[in-house]
């Protein structure tokens, strides 16, 4: 094809650069530009077949011929086991989701599988349905668990296609069957269920949301982590979906929350999956930059020593005469009732009076068992145990790569009959100090008062809510007394972010 000036002789400043094309009848320009058109269609396909290589070769753990499904070659786990003191964000496994951690997904919870937590069987099957429903708008898979222990009511459940299983727990609080620690022992099951590219833990078919995960471009199918939480939780979903935008969020960051108390958080008094080994400011860099002198550093420690000395303690392995000591080992104590009325605070008074928490710690300091989580100060001959504050144990994500962790943990805890709130702060600690785990912490609202487990928690939540800050969770609105408020609330909360994120 040759492209020339229609009036020959004109200069192109004159307008002689306007054109038209024909053929060009010697036949050079032709095979040059076939020859051109070849190239190109080449390097397309070549580029082409080099991306599905690559994509192949990556979804197969880097193998380019990857052993078939049903090969007797065992695959490898999604996650290896984790040894005392290795580091959980180590450079190869960095390395390992670099690819995979530049995407954020519209969607994060996509990746996440839900655990919701019913302590009461009796709820109506609507509720399950209804509630199960709206969470699969949004969670990539939703499994309903709780403190069920009737059979009968357990196959009615399933009747109607519930994914519900029995609490495989002979440990109840007294004779009401409710859940002193049937949370985190089905949180344990279901992780384990998850460890490794098994069927339970791939996206149901229900989900609305796991069509989303392609779009995304991270459509693997294996879930990064479990979120536990109680059927009378709100969740504030686009304050928390900036704590799982990544892969390297979801796959290595534990999320929990705090006790929920306002002028606890605004005085800088609640403790809540606080490391009590690590002072502000003297370790923490990035939070050292916000305070500039000496008397605010010195204030900020006062409150800091002050918080985890009323809620924390440690329990010592081979002290027989004053076994008890606060967190820093000072006001050594013979009985917990003594270290209750020296150092804690009240409600610590309280639980651990009727053995909830602290006799539980007890019995669990001295199982040879528990020796991995032993520390010792300067003489290794004086080990201890440290028990961090208590929290409200409503709402815990764990990264499913610190399964057989947490479950290790979780067993030892419920065999010697401690109570949630003080047994899942103990093990997030534990999981923290031992392997090295991230933790962050989200605010959590509720009430003791008249509105509690009632609609009208959300307005007095909404209420405390001032310029960025906003609530995570309200707790608790029970669905099984209000179920039309908590969808309302629900698509109020949430109907924005979905709208986009749902597309």
């Amino acid at each position: 094809i040759r492209c020339l000036p229609k009036k020959r002789g004109r200069s192109e400043e004159d307008g002689g650069g306007e054109t038209f094309c024909k053929i060009d009848s010697s036949g050079t320009s032709m095979r040059l530009f076939l020859v051109l058109l070849g190239l190109t269609i080449g390097g397309q396909a070549f580029r082409i077949l080099t991306k599905s290589f690559t994509q192949y070769n990556h979804k197969n753990n880097g193998t380019p011929f990857a052993t078939s499904k049903n090969s007797s070659v065992e695959q490898e786990p999604q996650s290896r086991p984790l040894t005392p003191n290795s580091n959980a964000s180590s450079d190869d496994h960095r390395h390992h989701h670099h690819r995979k951690n530049e995407i954020r997904l519209r969607n994060p919870f996509s990746k996440i599988l839900l655990m919701g937590h019913f302590n009461c069987d009796t709820v109506p099957v609507d509720v399950f349905q209804r509630w199960i429903a709206k969470m699969e708008l949004v969670f990539g898979k939703v499994l309903v668990r709780g403190a069920f222990f009737n059979t009968t009511r357990l196959n009615e459940l399933r009747a109607v296609g519930l994914d519900v299983e029995l609490a495989n727990t002979t440990i109840v609080h007294g004779s009401s069957r409710d859940g002193f620690v049937t949370p985190y022992n089905n949180l344990k099951n279901v992780l384990l269920d998850c460890h490794g590219p098994r069927k339970s833990c791939r996206p149901s078919s229900k989900s609305t949301s796991s069509s989303t995960q392609q779009l995304d471009g991270d459509d693997d199918g294996i879930f990064d982590g479990v979120l536990y939480i109680h059927d009378d939780s709100l969740l504030n979903l686009p304050v928390l979906a900036k704590h799982f935008e990544t892969s390297t969020q979801r796959q290595s960051t534990i999320v929990g929350t705090d006790i929920g108390k306002p002028g606890l958080r605004n005085a800088k008094q609640d403790a809540s999956y606080e490391d009590p080994r690590r002072p502000p400011l003297q370790s923490d860099d990035d939070h050292s930059t916000n305070l500039s002198t000496t008397n605010n550093f010195t204030r900020d420690l006062e409150l800091w020593t002050t918080r985890i000395r009323k809620t924390t303690y440690r329990i010592y392995a081979k002290n027989d005469t004053h076994p008890f000591a606060d967190f820093e080992g000072k006001s050594p104590t013979k009985t917990m009732n003594e270290l209750n009325a020296q150092v804690l605070d009240a409600w610590n008074m309280r639980t651990h009076r009727d053995g909830r928490c602290m006799g539980g710690h007890y019995k669990l300091t001295m199982d040879s068992r528990a020796q991995k989580y032993y520390e010792a100060e300067g003489r290794d001959d004086n080990p201890y145990m440290l028990f961090p504050q208590y929290t409200q144990a409503d709402f815990l994500y764990v990264p499913i790569r610190y399964a057989q962790e947490f479950a290790e943990l979780a067993d030892l805890m419920e065999e010697h009959r401690i109570w949630l709130e003080c047994a899942i702060p103990s093990i997030v600690d534990q999981l923290r100090h031992v392997y090295n785990a991230t933790v962050s912490v989200v605010p959590l609202c509720t009430a003791w008062g008249g509105r509690r487990g009632k609609p009208g928690l959300v307005n007095l939540c909404r209420g405390q809510e001032k310029g960025d800050f906003q609530n995570a969770v309200y707790h608790p609105i029970k669905p099984g007394v209000y179920m039309n408020d908590w969808e309302r609330l629900f698509d109020v909360i949430n109907g924005d972010w979905m709208g986009t994120a749902l597309g």
